[in-house]
């Protein structure tokens, strides 16, 4: 094999990761980004800010503002999509931040469980924020509310199916 000068065929690619998770109350919110050479990829986990009940409107309102911050920092330059976001399931403490961050970035996919439309109701009503109409559309039909802001694929994960695994929408 010859090699020019300067060029190495066998230099291995450069890979690189970086996770986070936001303090944003007691709820849930991880991003992460993986790189490998040029190509990167961008993720959230779960966009949730705090259990409602458990925090005072000051803290509330702390946690909000937590919240923005990081999705700022995540979402920096506005507007720029990301690969993936994947919900662990539809509890208030784990979407309620989606609104938010969809209104800086969307991704291209969005992963999560499949959830009767009875469960979704029971969630519904059991929502602190019961009034906004975000949450309230996204527990009506994830499918439609994704798909109406910019997501190009919706994957429901069933465990009823054979390998537990998706149903692409």
């Amino acid at each position: 094999m010859i090699l020019l000068e300067g060029w190495n065929t066998m230099e291995k690619p450069q890979a690189s990761g970086h996770f986070c998770f936001h303090r944003v109350g007691d709820g849930t919110f991880y991003t992460g980004e993986l790189r490998r050479n040029e190509k990167r990829f961008r993720f959230v986990y779960d966009c949730g800010r705090y259990p409602c009940r458990k925090c005072l409107s000051g803290e509330r309102e702390k946690c909000d503002r937590k919240l923005d911050r990081s999705i700022n920092r995540f979402a920096s330059p506005a507007g720029v999509p990301f690969d993936l976001l994947i919900l662990s399931h539809l509890h208030e403490d784990h979407i309620n931040g989606i609104p938010q961050l969809l209104k800086r970035s969307v991704p291209s996919v969005v992963v999560l469980p499949y959830t009767e439309p009875a469960r979704r109701l029971e969630i519904a009503l059991t929502l602190e924020d019961a009034e906004n109409p975000d949450l309230l559309a996204l527990l009506a039909d994830p499918c439609r509310y994704f798909l109406e802001r910019g997501v190009q694929q919706v994957v429901y994960l069933s465990e009823n199916s054979p390998s537990a695994g998706a149903i692409e929408i």
